[in-house]
């Protein structure tokens, strides 16, 4: 698969003129909890020539290419990436600790990584992630059996929220970070471990009963959220002037 994914990338290189600096694994993958049959949802980031940056009206800011065997390629061109991380876009945020990375070039990951801290806003991601959680939930758990994948993709942004009010920091992309949070009960990670092994042995669409144990602690983790939610503070956010630098360095160096 990894080769497949980077012929990909090389031809998407090729047929768009374009360079990709970052490409990574995003989605259940990136999570950790995928589908035996489930796509590969490759996020990247690239940057066109210097050319591209001087003309009066801006070019396409993105590329989509769904492709066979399986993979869905897909990514932001890097000018509008930056306005993206400048704005605390949480999709961005996670491609960017992705467990599974598949380009890093020009020092351009580790860059952002070492500014999320200052445009991370707690506000902003806590919002997102508890209204995703909350989505989620009212979808998928609202009986008895309970679709597994769909009870991973209710826990992770519920995680998340509470991480990100506990600690007002971002939160770790795959699901083992958040799990092994020091506030999560063992318990409660011992009861997670065995539902992720029995998704394995299961069909995408087959359901199973969902311990009353870990419905009682979600119920209680929204509790929580709403008192935390509170707390939380709106941050003194930089200007673009740290993203300006980064882009001139990129495109004009």
């Amino acid at each position: 698969m990894r080769d497949d994914i980077e012929a990909a990338l090389a031809n998407i290189e090729v047929g768009q003129r374009c360079r990709i600096l970052f490409a990574c694994e995003a989605g259940n993958r990136a999570w950790g909890f995928p589908a035996a049959e489930e796509a590969s949802e490759v996020r990247f980031i690239y940057m066109h020539p210097q050319a591209w940056y001087l003309t009066v009206f801006p070019g396409m800011e993105s590329i989509a290419m769904p492709l066979p065997d399986g993979l869905d390629v897909s990514g932001w061109e890097l000018r509008k990436a930056l306005q993206l991380f400048a704005d605390c876009d949480p999709a961005l945020f996670e491609w960017l600790d992705s467990p599974l990375v598949y380009r890093d070039e020009e020092g351009l990951a580790e860059q952002l990584r070492s500014l999320v801290p200052t445009y991370f806003n707690p506000v902003k991601g806590l919002r997102h992630y508890m209204g995703l959680a909350r989505k989620m939930a009212g979808q998928h758990l609202q009986t008895d059996a309970v679709n597994l994948r769909q009870l991973f993709n209710t826990l992770r942004p519920l995680l998340a929220a509470v991480w990100i009010g506990k600690t007002s920091t971002a939160p770790p992309t795959a699901m083992t970070g958040l799990i092994d949070a020091p506030w999560i009960e063992p318990g409660f990670r011992d009861q997670i471990a065995v539902l992720q092994a029995a998704q394995s042995h299961l069909g995408e669409d087959d359901r199973t009963i969902l311990p009353a144990a870990v419905r009682t602690w979600i119920g209680e983790r929204f509790a929580e959220l709403y008192g935390l939610a509170t707390a939380v503070q709106q941050p003194a956010l930089p200007g673009p002037a740290l993203l300006d630098q980064l882009l001139r360095d990129l495109v004009m160096g």
